[in-house]
């Protein structure tokens, strides 16, 4: 087991697709928010596919703690958070662990969003990546717009 710091944003990449509440969900990034409101901090998973313009699925949570497991075997990885059911985490490349990406508490969840699609680039396999338009994977690798540069 593998105990991430707590932390207010984390960006997981290295995904292939995930499951959770068994629905299988075209997911290759994570980002776990923690929001500051009236009501006092809550936490947000946001799945995405390959940019931040196109999100898959928001989920609240429990907390902004989490352990990922990775298993010896062939499988999935786990994203486990107390209180709720765990998340399987299907690698892009099997050969690399899931990549967890830890923001300092000044980032901003945008600039996070910014840096997303070039964490999803590193791991992308095929020759063109779906954006909301397709581009040449090493396009995208070296645009200094995906990296926030």
């Amino acid at each position: 087991m593998d105990l991430e710091p707590d932390v207010p944003l984390a960006l997981i990449t290295n995904m292939n697709h995930v499951i959770i509440h068994g629905m299988h969900l075209h997911t290759h990034a994570l980002l776990l928010v923690q929001h500051d409101a009236l009501r006092g901090k809550h936490y947000t998973l946001h799945g995405y596919c390959t940019n931040a313009t196109l999100p898959t699925f928001d989920l609240d949570v429990p907390s902004k703690a989490f352990v990922i497991f990775r298993p010896d075997a062939i499988g999935p990885s786990l994203l486990c958070m107390t209180g709720m059911q765990d998340i399987a985490l299907h690698v892009s490349r099997a050969a690399e662990p899931i990549d967890v990406c830890r923001f300092d508490p000044c980032v901003s969840m945008e600039h996070a969003e910014r840096l997303l699609t070039w964490h999803v680039a590193k791991y992308w396999t095929a020759p063109y990546m779906p954006l909301p338009n397709y581009l040449p994977i090493d396009e995208i690798r070296n645009s200094p717009d995906v990296r926030g540069h």
